[in-house]
């Protein structure tokens, strides 16, 4: 009997190669369409997370701006110390008192600048006098309070002075009127020569070497 359809194992090559094309483009078309469809999902879900983001971004902004701050603390109102000439009374005195202010007054004093100009103000005398000459020279743009602490003690302040002056046997310290005459003749402080400084006194006990001091006192002695 004539067999009117033709099996599929009995396609031809031409045939069955026809109708795999056929099944495997229309598997393609399908992952097309699904993929076309997974990429809508994406670009959705990713605009959401870029809402949900900028919506938790202006939360958290706002959150901070309403948040009161923390009121600042006032730094307290400080006497300043009494005026020291660099002769009578003591230099710690009125360092441990500045001490303290820039302590507590930090955003007050907050450079060292700052802190030289008002120790400045607190100076009378010749030591005054030694704080302006050596804030006006050059090498001052660069110097430290600490730095200027130090100098000023190596200057005014002997701890010294209780051994007995050298050249003056017999007498424990220096008074006032004979400081004032070393200082305003260009004296040394210790030994009265007038080939060098107290800094640099080859006789003063537990002096310190150093390669560069500066004196920051004038050329000429000044006028009594």
């Amino acid at each position: 009997m004539l067999q009117l359809f033709t099996q599929p194992d009995q396609m031809t090559e031409p045939e069955l190669r026809a109708s795999q094309l056929a099944a495997l483009c229309d598997r393609i078309a399908r992952q097309e369409n699904l993929f076309g469809s997974l990429s809508q999902e994406v670009r959705v879900l990713r605009k959401r997370v870029q809402e949900m983001t900028a919506a938790h971004r202006d939360h958290e902004a706002a959150s901070v701006a309403q948040s009161p701050r923390p009121p600042a603390v006032p730094e307290p109102s400080l006497p300043l110390p009494e005026r020291w000439n660099g002769t009578e009374g003591s230099g710690e005195v009125l360092l441990t008192a500045l001490s303290l202010i820039f302590e507590l007054q930090p955003s007050r004093y907050p450079s060292a600048r700052s802190r030289i100009a008002l120790l400045l103000t607190r100076l009378g005398g010749s030591a005054a006098e030694w704080a302006a000459a050596r804030i006006s020279s050059p090498s001052s743009a660069s110097l430290s309070y600490a730095e200027f602490v130090e100098e000023l003690k190596l200057t005014f302040c002997h701890p010294d002075d209780h051994r007995g002056e050298p050249m003056q046997l017999g007498r424990t310290t220096l008074t006032p009127e004979e400081k004032q005459r070393r200082f305003r003749e260009g004296l040394c402080a210790y030994c009265a020569s007038p080939t060098h400084i107290r800094l640099t006194c080859p006789i003063r006990p537990g002096r310190r070497d150093t390669q560069q001091i500066s004196t920051a006192r004038p050329s000429r002695p000044l006028p009594p």
